[in-house]
C-alpha cells in the first residue's frame, strides 16, 4: 500500500482528502437531521482544513459548564511545499484519522439512538 501511496501526486492526495471530508460533512448532516447528536463540521477553504465535533443532544454550550465533545477531528487537507517529502506519510495518517472518524459517525447513524450526556459517558 505504501508503494501505491508514494505514486500518488500531491494533487491526488489532496483530492482524496477532500473527498473524505465531503463524506464526513454529509454524515454530520444526516446525524443532525435525524436528531442523533449535534454534529458540527467546518470545511475551511482559506486554510484548507476540516474541523468536526460531535456533541450530545442535550449539550450545555455555556463556557463555564460546556459539555465535552463525544468525538472530534481536525485535519489539514493540503500539503506544505517545503515538507513535500513527508506528504505520503502525512497523507496516510490524515486519511486514517478521517476513516476512523467517518466510521464513528456511521456507528452513530446505525445505532439510530440520540446521544445524550448520560449515555455518552
Amino acid at each position: 500500500m505504501t508503494q501505491a501511496i508514494n505514486q500518488l501526486t500531491t494533487e491526488q492526495m489532496t483530492e482524496w482528502l477532500y473527498g473524505r471530508a465531503e463524506e464526513i460533512f454529509l454524515l454530520c448532516a444526516i446525524i443532525n437531521r435525524r436528531g442523533l447528536a449535534h454534529a458540527f463540521c467546518d470545511l475551511s477553504g482559506h486554510i484548507q482544513s476540516l474541523d468536526s465535533e460531535v456533541f450530545p443532544t442535550d449539550s450545555n454550550y455555556c463556557p463555564s459548564e460546556a459539555t465535552p465533545a463525544v468525538a472530534k477531528v481536525r485535519v489539514q487537507l493540503d500539503f506544505t511545499s517545503f515538507l513535500i517529502d513527508q506528504a505520503p506519510d502525512d497523507y496516510q495518517a490524515r486519511m486514517q484519522q478521517m476513516d476512523d472518524y467517518a466510521a464513528l459517525l456511521d456507528r452513530i447513524i446505525e445505532a439510530g439512538k440520540p446521544i445524550t450526556r448520560e449515555n455518552a459517558a
